[in-house]
C-alpha cells in the first residue's frame, strides 16, 4: 500500500482494504472524501483501461467516476462477484437466471455497439450491486475496434475462451457471446458444459468440438434453445448479444430472432418461394380437365399450409421486414392479400402417409412424367413473357415443390406422353393463388 498511498492522498481517497488483484492492477475499497461515498479504486499498470471505461456509460457496466493514467475510481459493488453469488446460491431458478442474463446481454450489446470486445467475460468479472443488478467489470483485456476488425491475440481465461480463440483463428465480438453462453449454462446447470477438472486446453477444445451439450438438470426447452444458439461453434450461426436479448426465453414473446446463417438461409428460401408463386400463376394459365390443387410442399424448413383462390394479382408475394420469424401459431401475411389458417402443416419428404400411400406416389410420378413430356411447350407459356420466356418451370417444379393433381387421365389409363397441356383463354378472369407458410420449429 505504501507505493500507492501518495495517489490516494492526491485524489482525496481514504484507504479501507484491498479487495482484489489481477494481471492489470490491484483493486481497493476506499472512501471518496469528495463525493462522501464508498468507491472501488483500481491502481493501473496501463492507461488503456481508464481511457476505455471513461468513454462507456450503461446501467450494466461498472461506472467510471474519475481517474488518471495510474488510478481508476469506480462505483463500489456491494453485492460482490457473480462467481461468489453462484457459489452461495447453487440452485437458482430460471426466473432468477433470466434477470441475470438480461443484464449481462444488455451490457454486452452496448459494448459491441461501441465496437468494444471485452475478451474476459466470466463470473469473476460480473459484479453485483446491493440490489443484485449485474454489471460488467474489469476491462484490462478489452480492445476497441472498427466494425470489421479482428484479432488473433490469445488472451482471457481459457475455460471461457471461444473455440476460434483456442484454434488461433481470427476472432471478434462473438467470443464474448460464447463466454456469456458458458455463464448461462453454469447458472442453470451448476457446472461447466465442457471443462472437466484438470483438463488441458487441448482436451477442453476437443470436448467443445466433439461432445454435444448435455442437460442433467431439467430446464425449459426455450432455455435449451438459447444455450445452443449462444454456444454454436460456427460464428455465423452463433447469436449476437442483441439477438439473444430478443429470444423468447428472455422476452416471454413468440418471435424468434434468426442468426446470420439463418438470415442467409431465409433469403434463399424467399427466392425459392417466389418461384413457387410464379409456377402457380403459370399453371393456372393451362387448360387441365378437373384440375385441382392439393399440397405445395416447400423445402428449406418452410411448411406450406394452404392454397387459396383469390381474384386479383399477387403483389409482393413475400414480405419479411425484419429477420424474425413468428412461431408456428402466428402466420405471416403475403403482401396485402388476406389469408386463412386451416389444415395442418405437412412435409412430403417425411410424411408417413405419403410413403405408405402408393396411389399418391403413383400420382406424383405421373405428374412428373407428364410435365417432362410438355417441357418445351410449357417453357414458352410464362404469363410474364409469353413468347420469350427463359424460365424452366419443369425445373422449378422438381426443385421447389411437388404439386398433386386430381388428374382424370390416371383413371382413363392414359400415358403421360399422351397428355397435351394447352393455355387457357387469355380473356378469362385471372385468379391468383396465395400460399400461407409458417416456419418449421
Amino acid at each position: 500500500m505504501k507505493e500507492t498511498s501518495h495517489l490516494f492522498s492526491k485524489y482525496q481517497l481514504e484507504y479501507i482494504q484491498k479487495i482484489g488483484e489481477g494481471a492489470f492492477g490491484k483493486v481497493y475499497k476506499a472512501f471518496d472524501q469528495t463525493t462522501k461515498k464508498i468507491v472501488a479504486v483500481k491502481v493501473l499498470n496501463t492507461d488503456e483501461e481508464q481511457e476505455l471505461l471513461s468513454s462507456l456509460n450503461h446501467n450494466n457496466i461498472v461506472k467510471h467516476i474519475r481517474g488518471s493514467t495510474q488510478l481508476l475510481v469506480m462505483e463500489y459493488m456491494e453485492g460482490g462477484s457473480l462467481k461468489n453469488y453462484m457459489n452461495e446460491n447453487p440452485n437458482l431458478n430460471e426466473e432468477q437466471c433470466i434477470q441475470i442474463m438480461k443484464s449481462i446481454l444488455s451490457g454486452l450489446t452496448y459494448l459491441h455497439q461501441h465496437n468494444v470486445i471485452h475478451r474476459d467475460i466470466k463470473p469473476d468479472n460480473i459484479l453485483l450491486t446491493k440490489d443484485l443488478v449485474p454489471k460488467i467489470a474489469d476491462f484490462g483485456l478489452s480492445i476497441q475496434f472498427e466494425n470489421f476488425d479482428y484479432s488473433t491475440c490469445k488472451c482471457g481465461t481459457y475455460i471461457y475462451m471461444a473455440p476460434e480463440i483456442l484454434q488461433s483463428k481470427l476472432y471478434s465480438k462473438p467470443v464474448d457471446v460464447w463466454a456469456t453462453g458458458i455463464i448461462m449454462y453454469q447458472l442453470l446447470q451448476g457446472v461447466h458444459p465442457f471443462y472437466k477438472q484438470d483438463s488441458t486446453k487441448q482436451q477442453y477444445l476437443q470436448n467443445i468440438l466433439e461432445k454435444p451439450l448435455q442437460f442433467k438438470k431439467p430446464i425449459s426447452q426455450q432455455a435449451k434453445d438459447l444455450l445452443i444458439r449462444l454456444l454454436k461453434i460456427d460464428i455465423s450461426d452463433r447469436y449476437t448479444a442483441n439477438q439473444a436479448l430478443q429470444h423468447p426465453w428472455l422476452t416471454k414473446q413468440d418471435s424468434l430472432p434468426l442468426s446470420l446463417f439463418e438470415q442467409f438461409k431465409l433469403f434463399d428460401c424467399k427466392n425459392k418461394f417466389i418461384n413457387i408463386i410464379k409456377l402457380l400463376i403459370f399453371i393456372q394459365q393451362l387448360k387441365i380437365p378437373k384440375f385441382s390443387y392439393g399440397y405445395i410442399l416447400g423445402q428449406q424448413g418452410f411448411h406450406i399450409k394452404q392454397v387459396q383462390y383469390i381474384v386479383g394479382q399477387i403483389q409482393s408475394p413475400l414480405k419479411i421486414e425484419s429477420p424474425t420469424i413468428s412461431s408456428s401459431t402466428t402466420l405471416k401475411k403475403l403482401g396485402k392479400i388476406d389469408y386463412s389458417e386451416e389444415n395442418t402443416p405437412i412435409s412430403l419428404q417425411n410424411a408417413t402417409f405419403y410413403q405408405k400411400n402408393k396411389k399418391l406416389q403413383k400420382l406424383s410420378n405421373f405428374y412428373e412424367q407428364a410435365y417432362k413430356s410438355n417441357e418445351n411447350s410449357l417453357a414458352q407459356l410464362s404469363p410474364q413473357k409469353p413468347k420469350r420466356s427463359t424460365m424452366n418451370f419443369s425445373q422449378a417444379s422438381r426443385e421447389y415443390a411437388e404439386i398433386m393433381l386430381g388428374y382424370t387421365a390416371m383413371k382413363e389409363k392414359r400415358k403421360p406422353s399422351q397428355i397435351k397441356l394447352e393455355p387457357l383463354d387469355r380473356r378469362a378472369k385471372r385468379t391468383s393463388s396465395v400460399v400461407v407458410i409458417s416456419y418449421k420449429q
